[in-house]
């Protein structure tokens, strides 16, 4: 699979995002009903993520799993075992990012390098897209 396609990213995250849901899942012994439960996203949604199958999740959506997972969204997205690193280049491009895709950085030095350009190539994909729909109601 081709890394630098969107597409693939895009399947790439949801992937990471499917079993990073279902370590946390076996971690505090829940089912996906209790995650829908206590985060307020429906049944469907969960399962949809959890399988790996959502490939366009809003923003807070992953914001309220988080919230019910008791973690900062770097976390789910990145996973558990996020290793501090130092690496410049990793402050550079969080220094270029918009202010709202910041809020979704703990601490830049403690997120790998890989993800943080896979969520940097998302957000850049979700702006792209979301552009293109304003852009169609214009017309």
């Amino acid at each position: 699979m081709k890394k630098d396609n969107p597409k693939n990213i895009i399947k790439i995250a949801a992937e990471n995002l499917a079993n990073n849901v279902e370590k946390f899942l076996r971690l505090r012994g829940w089912n996906q009903s209790r995650l829908a439960k206590e985060s307020g996203i429906s049944r469907g949604n969960i399962s949809e993520i959890v399988t790996g199958k959502a490939l366009h999740i809003e923003w807070y959506t992953l914001f309220k799993i988080a919230n019910a997972f008791e973690c900062s969204m770097d976390t789910l997205v990145a996973g558990e075992n996020i290793k501090t690193i130092d690496n410049p280049e990793i402050q550079e491009m969080v220094d270029v990012m918009p202010p709202e895709a910041k809020l979704f950085f703990r601490s830049t030095d403690q997120i790998p390098m890989e993800n943080v350009k896979v969520i940097l190539d998302l957000i850049r994909i979700s702006v792209k897209e979301i552009d293109a729909s304003v852009k169609k109601r214009k017309k």
